[in-house]
């Protein structure tokens, strides 16, 4: 990805880590703006053109889960949930309303890096830019009159528009389709999904396959995208279903 793509927006009421964050971006050569409260957020979505927003879940004036909600809501920028909440709970939460991916304070640079580049990744593919590793063709695989581009992480419907998924839906959704067919349980999930912070959380997985279910929905109402078998996991509906 080209650095002059990604442009982020961080939200955090720790004044350490916020200076942290600022110096991070900096030395990565990324264009950043880093406040300190929700007011001050949104009044920098405003003016600054941010494709990526990183939000603290505990702010002093107002709740970060909201501001999660509201941001996916609006679509068009990719959401980070940075926070010193390490509970499964919080996790599972945030990826239900919206939240692109995870980061537990303390966290490693490299690793923060990682995450935003991923979800930058896929808002930049969203809106229409390419990145080098993704200007080429890409093979494309069918499901139920949708096209699934694993490569460029894209999903277009039957009505040719394309599907907005976050970073974490996308993940489960191409192992399912690596295991089309077959029972694929929520250990292979986080398995086939490490490294990817949303995965430290066993019952996250749950909460998207549901929101997959409701993203793809299929014409046969007597037919399940995803179909749930009791005690061994989630399967993919086959090709001849």
């Amino acid at each position: 990805m080209m650095k002059s793509d990604l442009k982020i927006l961080a939200v955090d009421d720790d004044p350490a880590i916020r200076s942290l964050l600022a110096a991070i971006f900096e030395n990565a050569g990324l264009q950043s703006r880093v406040v300190g409260d929700l007011a001050e957020f949104h009044a920098a979505l405003k003016t600054e053109d941010a494709n990526i927003c990183l939000v603290d879940i505990g702010l002093p004036d107002g709740d970060g889960l909201s501001l999660v909600a509201e941001l996916h809501r609006q679509g068009g920028r990719g959401v980070v949930i940075l926070t010193g909440r390490g509970n499964e709970v919080d996790q599972v939460l945030g990826l239900e309303i919206g939240a692109d991916d995870y980061v537990v304070k303390p966290f490693r640079q490299r690793e923060l890096l990682a995450r935003l580049n991923a979800v930058a990744r896929r808002v930049l593919l969203d809106t229409g830019q390419k990145t080098p590793s993704t200007a080429q063709t890409d093979p494309t695989t069918e499901l139920f009159g949708y096209q699934i581009n694993l490569n460029a992480r894209t999903v277009t419907g039957p009505d040719q528009r394309q599907v907005n998924l976050t970073t974490a839906e996308f993940d489960v959704l191409a192992v399912l389709l690596a295991h089309r067919g077959e029972s694929v349980s929520r250990d292979v999930i986080l398995a086939e999904t490490k490294g990817a912070s949303w995965n430290s959380a066993p019952r996250a997985a749950d909460g998207l396959i549901s929101r997959l279910r409701k993203k793809l929905p299929i014409q046969d109402k007597d037919k399940d995208l995803i179909k749930t078998l009791h005690g061994k996991g989630y399967m993919l509906a086959p090709k001849s279903d």
